[in-house]
């Protein structure tokens, strides 16, 4: 059987194992081994509208993986396949083998890649990365390779079912004399002839040529380029070198470079170049602010169309020191070096943006439409009065200014508001401020809009989290979000868990009563999305002998009722009777979340009968998906997660490989903007947002 293989050490060739540096698995090899012909259930008619199941014959790939048993002090391994690329984190792809030891590691170093949960895909390559889990929690990479899944040039029926393998056409193309058992051209070609068995590498070989031809034909998705033609393919896009991008980003650049160059400057073009960068869920928010640019909002650089009258001096100031710092506590405030200062001789001074022409420099607006004006200063105790003038198409003021409350600036920055409604034929606000005596002010972050915070024509690209943990205090380091009954129970010190105690060191140890009813509950306070499957999953041993229990996941409407569909199922599931030893098992159970107008919580529970025993929980999770990835929390900030509250008591979300990533949107994203545009990035959840970085277009 013919065998096809490629591995990253050195130039390509193996010369055997040998001793390498710590935490190293390589060399890597992969090798494509043939394929297995299987049955497989399928839906083969339907007869008066139901489905008829019968089998069909499928091909599945088979590639074997070999390496050399990692030097080093690790305690977890993890072999993970992606045929878009190398993974990027350690959960990136279909894990192939995994094991787990707290003081020593396994001599395993042969897998094949079979028969998964997902199959490899024929006519792709296969990347293969060996993660190693050290004692400080992170994952390292102990070694990579990839290989070619030829693919199985078979024939099939009508109906989808296998008619000639490629392994017999090829036999077929030999002259019967050869293949047949009578030696005759008439007879049937053998099927268990020493020359069937030889020949059927050849056929292999043959399958492996005709995929490399396959995948000559271009191919703008990036699933079947060939990984050392990527960066050839992204400098005929005009792309920059991205050294520190993985394949799977580099593919989705290429992919997506015609749209994102064709639509530069617009808003999906910068969405779908922050998506092709990171791989985050992303969205994008144009400012509500109407003001014309960023120096009639924040002075950057400039006072913009700002007029001051006389006995006034207007200028855009640079931060000289404490004293005039400006805004620092909106997340959307981008420039944070220039402020506009105000010098008064006189009382009364007003400065104006709009008056002078409002077609030109005034503020366009909507008729009938409620407005916020908001700005704010400091500098001097003395008052400050805002205005808001309205105009019409033809520039004429309609009716009179309407004022503002007169307060004080302050000696520290306040914000000021003033909300009005425009008139029905109003096309144009102008705004003024009056300063009431001769002093000193400093004033910044202008919006004339509703109640967001943004400056003038910018952009927030948010970033959405690669997972959520909703349980808000999920290594249970203290009673908080969770309630126990028909039990006593104590936080410890010592965590058992290996692997898992990212909090450090916690775990909660329940005694229970027997032959009492206990339970364990915790609760989401965080509204759930229907439509989706979420799965608890918690780790949970016993100090000694055996115990029962059940777990539960259920969808609580804001009634406090179990959820159900209009057709009558429900929300709720349950795994009963699992039974806890003294070794740490992982428990987990999903639940569809049917689309309902109610108000949606997620509660999960662990129950049982007691029999007067110690139980160890640890290491909760609910998280969107049917099935439990690697538990996580906002403790381990080295891999991107944080809390969106206070430790152990919020929501825990999740950003693989956020800071290089950001890094490179740094870079790119103003190339992308129109000049002269802030933009922030932000990450987080729900109604928490945290400000990753932010700048200008030039």
């Amino acid at each position: 059987m013919g065998i096809y293989n490629t591995f990253d050490w050195g130039d390509g060739t193996l010369y055997g194992d040998a001793s390498k540096v710590a935490f190293s698995a390589a060399p890597l090899t992969a090798t494509a081994l043939g394929s297995t012909t299987y049955l497989e259930s399928t839906v083969i008619d339907v007869v008066d509208g139901t489905p008829v199941i019968g089998n069909r014959e499928v091909i599945r790939p088979k590639v074997g993986l070999h390496w050399t048993t990692p030097t080093g002090s690790y305690f977890g391994f993890r072999l993970v396949r992606n045929q878009d690329g190398f993974s990027e984190h350690e959960e990136d792809g279909q894990i192939i083998k995994e094991y787990f030891s707290v003081t020593a590691t396994s001599v395993e170093n042969n897998a094949e890649d079979e028969f998964n949960a997902v199959p490899l895909v024929e006519g792709r390559y296969a990347y293969y990365t060996i993660w190693l889990l050290l004692a400080d929690f992170t994952w390292v990479i102990g070694a990579y390779t990839y290989c070619l899944v030829p693919k199985e040039h078979s024939i099939k029926t009508p109906e989808g079912n296998l008619y000639k393998t490629s392994e017999r056409k090829f036999i077929e193309s030999l002259p019967k004399v050869y293949t047949t058992q009578m030696q005759s051209y008439l007879d049937e070609v053998s099927d268990s002839s020493d020359l069937r068995t030889f020949m059927a590498g050849f056929s292999y070989t043959l399958d492996e040529i005709l995929t490399f031809a396959d995948l000559l034909i271009p191919d703008y998705s990036g699933n079947t380029t060939n990984p050392n033609m990527v960066d050839l393919q992204a400098h005929q896009m005009g792309l920059p070198k991205e050294p520190t991008l993985s394949i799977q980003r580099k593919k989705a650049l290429v992919r997506n470079a015609f749209s994102i160059n064709k639509y530069r400057g617009g808003i999906q073009s910068i969405q779908l170049l922050v998506k092709s960068l990171s791989g985050f869920a992303t969205n994008t928010y144009l400012s509500p602010n109407l003001l014309l640019s960023i120096q009639d909002s924040s002075f950057y650089k400039g006072v913009g169309n700002w007029k001051i009258a006389a006995n006034g001096v207007l200028t855009s100031n640079l931060t000289t020191g404490s004293t005039d710092l400006p805004v620092q506590t909106e997340v959307n405030s981008v420039d944070r070096s220039y402020t506009g200062k105000v010098i008064t001789s006189a009382s009364s001074v007003v400065m104006s943006l709009g008056t002078a022409d409002p077609r030109l420099t005034g503020v366009p607006v909507k008729p009938g439409t409620e407005y916020q004006l908001s700005y704010y200063v400091k500098g001097s105790t003395n008052n400050v009065t805002p205005y808001i003038k309205w105009y019409d198409q033809n520039g004429v003021i309609i009716g009179s200014a309407v004022a503002g409350t007169a307060s004080s600036a302050g000696t520290t920055w306040s914000k000021k508001t003033l909300v009005a409604t425009s008139p029905s034929t109003a096309y144009f606000a102008a705004i003024e401020v009056s300063f009431a005596t001769a002093s000193t002010y400093y004033i910044d972050f202008i919006q004339l809009a509703g109640t967001s915070d943004y400056e003038a024509r910018g952009i927030d690209i948010r970033l959405f989290p690669t997972k959520v943990n909703y349980i808000k205090n999920p290594s249970m380091s203290s009673a908080t979000s969770w309630t126990l009954t028909g039990a006593t129970g104590v936080y410890t010190n010592d965590s058992t868990l290996p692997g898992i105690k990212l909090d450090g060191t916690k775990m909660s140890t329940i005694t229970t009563t027997s032959p009492t009813a206990f339970s364990l509950v915790s609760s989401t306070d965080t509204i759930i999305k229907p439509g989706k499957f979420y799965t608890f999953s918690i780790y949970a041993n016993k100090a000694s002998g055996t115990q029962s229990v059940d777990i539960k996941l259920e969808a609580i409407d804001d009634n406090g009722n179990v959820l159900t569909s209009l057709t009558g199922e429900v929300s709720s599931r349950t795994l009963t009777s699992q039974t806890l030893t003294t070794d740490w098992q992982r428990f987990s159970v999903p639940v569809f979340v049917y689309d309902s107008s109610d108000v949606i919580y997620l509660k999960a529970t662990v129950s049982g009968t007691g029999t007067g025993s110690v139980i160890n929980f640890d290491a909760a999770q609910i998280e969107e998906g049917y099935g439990s990835s690697d538990y996580f929390e906002g403790s381990y900030t080295s891999r991107g997660a944080y809390w969106t509250g206070t430790a152990n008591n919020s929501i825990s979300v999740m950003y693989r490989n956020k800071t290089p990533k950001i890094n490179r949107m740094v870079f790119e994203v103003p190339n992308y903007l129109p000049m002269n545009t802030a933009y922030t990035i932000t990450s987080g959840f729900n109604d928490v947002v945290v400000l990753e970085t932010s700048g200008f277009s030039s």
